[in-house]
């Protein structure tokens, strides 16, 4: 008993047995090789091709792949439910672990939330110093190539004068 798409012999011409569990494996690894488009597993036409290409000694042809065979697939690389479990999880420690730091807080609540106002005015105040830092340093680059620019057009047309007055 074998799936339909699927040798009845293994790579190496042994026949195979006819567990169900070796065909349940062959029947999912066949479903998975002609859901990616046949790049997991080559498929019986192929392994025949290259078994009689192997006794007479001539090279197999290669095999036609399909453009679906060699268009990137990203959503069959992501297992998505897996993704989503695990940032679950890190929303769920998250959660977890910012309650068990307010309930075993050494201060009592009304101190607890004026540390956290002065350090969201620490937090503001030291992003607005970071953010014109940042401005300040654009804009200084901006003038350094604006400089540079300049700099070689100037040269330009002086080499531009020296080749005509030559």
């Amino acid at each position: 008993m074998s799936f339909a798409g699927t040798p009845s012999r293994s790579p190496g011409g042994r026949p195979r047995g006819t567990s169900a569990l070796g065909d349940a494996v062959r029947g999912v690894s066949s479903f998975a090789a002609r859901l990616s488009g046949g790049a997991a597993r080559r498929g019986a036409a192929d392994l025949e091709a290259a078994r009689d290409a192997r006794a007479t000694g001539a090279r197999p042809a290669p095999a036609r792949r399909s453009t679906r065979e060699l268009e990137p697939s990203v959503s069959s690389d992501l297992d998505w439910g897996r993704v989503g479990a695990f940032g679950a999880g890190i929303a769920i420690g998250a959660l977890i672990g910012a309650s068990t730091a307010l309930l075993y807080a050494p201060q009592s609540g009304r101190a607890t939330r004026a540390v956290i106002r002065k350090r969201a005015r620490y937090f503001t105040s030291s992003a607005g110093d970071a953010w014109d830092e940042l401005g300040r340093e654009l804009r200084g680059a901006a003038r350094r190539s604006r400089r540079g620019v300049s700099r070689s057009v100037t040269r330009g047309r002086w080499k531009a004068a020296d080749l005509l007055d030559a």
